[in-house]
């Protein structure tokens, strides 16, 4: 033990011992040094950094308030505008109170003489009628134009025809088969019958068995039975003494009776005194009638022809009774009124001569001076009507007083048919 002790003694007094700690401890304090210059060196560097931020801020600064000062500036003559303008608007409110006051005068003094107005315009009318009244008294008749009855005439054909054609190619069209059925599976025997009565047995016997086309025979025969249906009511408001009369049981008995009367009135009288009995009693009785009510009863019945030749034609597929109605309503009613029009006219104007309508029935033999067919059909020797889809027009003029053998029938409008050898040609 005491060898080791004086062994670490001397070993203490040997050259270089602990000089080598002072070194370490040296190396250290200059890394520490030249770390904490590091730190200063990028602590003087982000100052100088800083420094030149701020500067650039100032500076930022500087133009920032350059700029308020010149918006302030701005914003005074815009204040100073704004003050101009309200002033420019007060002026001009108190003028427009000014002119609204004006035009109140003005409303006031306009509504007087609209108040004059009115009173010699009402003054103007009943002077305006009762020249009407003095003209229809001091007249025995009124002159008529064979052209005016005969457009007016046409004028209802051509609604028939665009309301069947129009509206069966609506319902047709995209439908490219109806359903298979039998022959009349959707009419009973009493609206067959019916139905054969109105349109005539051929059409109404292909309508409800076409040919194995039957797409193209329904797009074809459908509208001929609607018009066919339509013109058979529109013949029974033109053929009364009174349109909208025979709508009931009662009113058609009297209507019956007074077309009697009718023709021994004009057999017996001359035309004017025959024209003028006619259009004093129309006039009298067509105010009893309710018009709309009469106009409608019309309208309900064609629509039900027409129906009974839809669900005949297309079966199953045909719309129900409300789209029905819905589609054809409108132009139905539109088409009687027009025909009461007419009839109206026919009665109490028309007094130079006498028209009537012209509808060859079923059957009855084609004659090509008084029917014709439609452009697209042939006329055929030996044909026969089957129905007829435009209306025509007879006018008739007595000569004489008494003898009537002086009465004089043209056909002022020829009616247009459907013949049997062209619903053959439609149907082959």
């Amino acid at each position: 033990m005491s060898n080791g002790s004086d062994w670490g003694w001397f070993e203490r007094f040997r050259p270089g011992y602990g000089g080598n700690q002072s070194q370490d401890q040296a190396v250290k304090t200059n890394r520490e040094l030249e770390r904490l210059r590091g730190r200063v060196a990028r602590r003087d560097d982000t100052i100088t950094q800083l420094g030149e931020e701020l500067a650039t801020k100032e500076e930022e600064v500087t133009r920032l308030r350059e700029k308020l000062a010149r918006r302030d500036g701005e914003i005074t003559q815009l204040d100073d505008k704004l003050a101009r303008r309200d002033g420019t608007i007060t002026q001009l409110r108190n003028d427009l109170a000014t002119r609204d006051e004006h035009i109140m005068q003005l409303s006031d003094k306009l509504a007087r003489r609209d108040g004059t107005i009115r009173q010699l315009s009402e003054e103007l009318s009943e002077t305006k009628r009762e020249m009407e009244d003095l003209k229809k008294t001091l007249s025995m008749y009124d002159e008529c134009s064979e052209v005016e009855i005969t457009s007016m005439m046409n004028g209802v054909n051509t609604r028939i025809q665009s309301l069947a054609r129009n509206t069966a190619q609506r319902w047709l069209r995209g439908v490219s088969r109806a359903p298979e059925g039998g022959g009349n599976t959707f009419l009973n025997e009493t609206e067959m019958e019916t139905f054969k009565r109105i349109v005539g047995p051929q059409l109404a016997d292909a309508l409800g068995s076409p040919p194995p086309e039957r797409s193209r025979c329904v797009v074809m025969l459908l509208p001929l039975a609607w018009q066919a249906a339509t013109v058979t009511v529109v013949m029974k408001i033109l053929s009364s003494f009174v349109e909208g009369l025979p709508v009931s049981e009662r009113g058609w008995v009297v209507d019956e009776e007074l077309r009697e009367v009718s023709e021994l009135v004009k057999e017996g009288e001359v035309q004017p005194a025959y024209g003028r009995w006619r259009f004093i009693t129309h006039q009298y009785l067509k105010r009893r009638i309710n018009h709309e009510e009469a106009v409608q009863s019309y309208v309900r019945e064609a629509l039900g022809y027409c129906g009974l030749a839809a669900r005949l034609a297309l079966k199953s597929a045909c719309p129900d009774n409300q789209t029905f109605i819905n589609d054809l309503q409108t132009q139905m009613t539109e088409i009687m009124e027009e025909a009461f029009k007419l009839r109206a006219n026919i009665q109490e104007k028309k007094v130079t001569a006498n028209y009537d309508p012209y509808l060859p029935r079923n059957g009855t033999p084609f004659q090509s001076d008084f029917m014709e067919v439609p452009k697209e059909d042939e006329q055929h020797s030996n044909d026969t009507v089957v129905c007829t889809t435009r209306l025509g027009m007879i006018c008739s003029r007595k000569r004489g007083r008494e003898n009537s053998s002086d009465v004089v029938n043209e056909v002022a409008l020829k009616p247009q048919v459907l013949t049997d050898q062209n619903l053959g040609d439609i149907i082959s």
